[in-house]
């Protein structure tokens, strides 16, 4: 058993990322889970935020993380809770936080990579692009409706799908 936390909505997880071995899980109470795909066993468990930071529940992971080089990247979520959201990388073997970005928006779905670079989007119509490395923001552009699904790097171009049924790309 992993031990999940009950949260304002359910005490589950959206999804897993793989990478060397290694299956990571993020939950909604704000933990990210590292586990040997072999043996099932625990590798490392920590806290995007403190726990006491989180007592009323508001930060919390409700989409996939994704593995990105020797990184697994989530961002978290508050729903409409008065918290600051943030894209968090963890470093792989250890679970030490490698980089942390705060969000002035709230994610509607999880991060989408491509080599160095991370896309999220959020509720309020905006996208962001950053850097895998540090996190550091590269672009930030208003879209045209809100996105409903992670976004998509290729190549040049991110690539979003909106609410009014259309896909948008973005250079």
């Amino acid at each position: 058993a992993l031990g999940f936390t009950s949260n304002c909505c359910s005490n589950t997880s959206r999804g897993v990322a793989y990478a060397d071995g290694t299956v990571f899980l993020a939950t909604l109470d704000a933990k990210m889970i590292a586990i040997d795909a072999e043996t099932g066993k625990k590798k490392w468990e920590v806290w995007s935020v403190e726990p006491e930071d989180n007592k009323k529940g508001n930060y919390g992971y409700n989409s996939a993380p994704v593995a990105i080089g020797n990184m697994v990247v989530i961002g978290t979520t508050g729903g409409e809770a008065q918290t600051r959201h943030h894209l968090t990388a963890f470093d792989q073997k250890t679970g030490k936080q490698v980089w942390r970005t705060d969000l002035e928006i709230i994610l509607s779905a999880g991060p989408g990579v491509d080599g160095d670079r991370v896309v999220v989007a959020g509720y309020d119509g905006e996208l962001i692009l950053l850097n895998a490395t540090d996190g550091s923001e590269i672009w930030r552009v208003d879209i045209i409706g809100e996105s409903l699904a992670k976004p998509v790097i290729s190549s040049d171009l991110v690539i979003v799908y909106t609410n009014d049924g259309r896909l948008r790309a973005y250079s």
